[in-house]
């Protein structure tokens, strides 16, 4: 069929294939297309055998819109067969939760010298998805995106919540299985893209594959936003996988992400295989938020990064604020750089290539062994700083107001016997804290235990942004002494039965010769003077001997008055009496 056009389309599939039939069409031009359901422009379904066959050349669709609350792809649904695009163009396709092609099973597409403007999701979905429902398919679904040219920022896959940053605000829950904004395959594939152009395209993701092989070349991904990586290697399901990679002559430049512009790693475990070969790429001005400016990762144990290959690619202007090429979990995940004389380079300069933290070093040459006794308190501070594979060490914030706590790296403090680590000991001050000004510091710190050997640990116990790393630990050691110093006292002052050896100290001091026998105590028995710090006089003893005289004698007084008075009143009316009255 040659020269078909249509406006103003609505509701249903505009193309529906049923079983294995066979379509061509030319000068074939659609526009105003509107979607309610899960309905695209091609459709097939239920194949009798090799599926069917549609072919559309020299064809224009504009202004397509997916409006559906679930996804859907606007422009081909098929789950066998083969459905080719030949010098076509594309413009203009909008929806809520949308993409282009949906492929299951042995489905085939083909974009040949075609041109797509202008794609707009609100959430971000895969422009590309696949799945295999079916695993006794001898053969892998097939993905061929041939020139397939996108020019001048005309492939605009802008997922909203992304360029505005307002993601979290969806009411929905976010679909972990639609959250590459470009490719999503769930099955085995084989995708080949060539002279291909990605601009401005946001997304949590860029290309997600659980099976499959994706050659990449002649092609640029530019000015675009991926929070996790343009390439996501993550291990569902706990399951092994095989994904293999392959880039050639293709410019990644001008992109962000959260970590890993380019690649971001992580959630693999042993038996899964990932395959990356890149080559005469060029790799600039590319930022990441925190960690790799191009590459991050998180692999560790008994993932190998052997396969993963950077040969004769430019590394320039990328940034990061560690690792401005790359940042992985340790140095043997480290991946390859061809020539060696390439990779010598790179890491002549500061922060390019850095490691997850792997060791604590003290700042200064400290004395191997703090000799104290128990009870004495360090007042000395010390101070040591985090490093990883290359030497290099980590900045760490100087102002906590504008850091978060999910942020900070903490430690805490730890005081054992070193040949037994359950002698009884006891650390006194501040023991939890974090890590500050590109160090972690440490000192007034109380020590008791019993005369012996014992190690006074800082131990990492948050890590931050950054991953668990093994030798996490600083040490020192500490010798309590036994407690034999003239004026020191040998006992239990804190309650917890360890005693502490220590010389009392009384705040204020002891006057008038009196002796500090405890921590602010005086004693005073051989002063003239009493009180707490014996500054008061001792009042006067009395004679027991003249107390009893004077006692006796003032009652005997008492006896003759009382007498005297009693007799002087019983005779009051004789003469002699009351001539006293006269």
């Amino acid at each position: 069929m040659t020269n078909f056009y249509g406006k103003n389309l609505c509701y249903g599939d505009v193309i529906n294939v049923e079983g294995d039939g066979k379509i061509a069409l030319s000068n074939f031009h659609v526009e105003n297309i509107y979607f309610k359901y899960e309905n695209s422009l091609i459709k097939t379904h239920n194949p009798q055998k090799n599926g069917p066959n549609v072919s559309l050349s020299s064809c224009s669709i504009k202004n397509l819109y997916q409006n559906f609350e679930f996804y859907s792809a606007s422009l081909i649904t098929i789950n066998q067969g083969i459905v080719k695009f030949d010098n076509c163009n594309i413009d203009n396709i909008n929806g809520i939760k949308m993409g282009l092609t949906s492929q299951e099973n042995q489905g085939i597409v083909h974009f040949i010298s075609t041109v797509i403007n202008n794609i707009y999701s609100k959430y971000p979905e895969p422009i590309f998805y696949s799945k295999n429902y079916y695993k006794y398919f001898s053969e892998r679904s097939l993905l061929k995106i041939v020139f397939f040219f996108l020019f001048n920022k005309k492939l605009y896959n802008i997922h909203e919540c992304y360029k505005t940053n307002s993601c979290n605000s969806f009411k929905e829950k976010f679909s972990e299985t639609f959250d590459s904004s470009l490719l999503y395959h769930s099955s085995e594939i084989k995708i080949t893209l060539n002279h291909c152009s990605f601009d401005h395209i946001y997304g949590k993701k860029g290309m997600k594959l659980n099976d499959g092989y994706i050659s990449f070349k002649n092609s640029q991904i530019v000015n675009s936003y991926f929070e996790n990586g343009f390439l996501y290697y993550p291990n569902n399901n706990n399951k092994e996988i095989e994904v293999s990679y392959n880039f050639e002559n293709v410019t990644f430049s001008n992109n962000k992400s959260n970590k890993g512009t380019f690649l971001h790693i992580s959630d693999v475990i042993s038996g899964s295989k990932f395959l990356l070969d890149v080559r005469k790429s060029n790799f600039i001005n590319n930022t990441a938020e925190y960690f790799g400016g191009v590459i991050y990762s998180e692999a560790k144990k008994d993932f190998s990064c052997y396969n993963l290959i950077f040969k004769n690619s430019i590394f320039e202007d990328n940034t990061a604020i560690l690792g401005k090429i790359s940042y992985v979990f340790d140095i043997e995940h480290e991946m390859l750089f061809f020539p060696t004389s390439l990779l010598d380079d790179l890491k002549s300069f500061n922060n390019n290539f850095v490691t997850n933290p792997t060791y604590l070093m003290f700042d200064e040459d400290y004395n191997n062994t703090i000799e104290i006794y128990s009870g004495d308190r360090i007042d000395q501070e010390y101070s040591s700083s985090i490093y990883d594979d290359y030497g290099n060490k980590f900045s760490l914030s100087d102002d906590i107001s504008n850091s978060k706590i999910e942020d900070l790296i903490f430690y805490e403090m730890l005081f054992y016997g070193k040949k037994n680590e359950v002698l009884r000991s006891k650390i006194y001050g501040s023991t939890k804290s974090y890590c500050l000004n590109n160090s972690c510091k440490f000192k007034n710190l109380r020590l008791v235990g019993p005369p012996g050997d014992y190690v006074l640990e800082l131990k990492i116990v948050g890590f931050g942004n950054y991953e668990e790393f093994l030798n996490n630990s600083i040490k020192l050691n500490v010798k309590i002494k036994e407690c034999n110093e003239p004026g020191y006292i040998y006992q239990d002052k804190d309650g917890e039965n360890i005693k502490s050896c220590y010389k009392p100290i009384c705040n204020p001091k002891c006057s008038n010769q009196g002796v500090c026998i405890n921590d602010n105590i005086c004693d005073c028995s051989k002063t003239t003077y009493t009180g707490r710090i014996c500054s008061e006089r001792n009042r006067l003893g009395k004679n027991k001997i003249f107390n009893q005289i004077i006692y006796i004698i003032s009652i005997g007084f008492i006896i003759v008055t009382i007498g005297s008075i009693y007799f002087v009143f019983h005779h009051r009316k004789n003469e002699i009496i009351k001539a006293g009255n006269i």
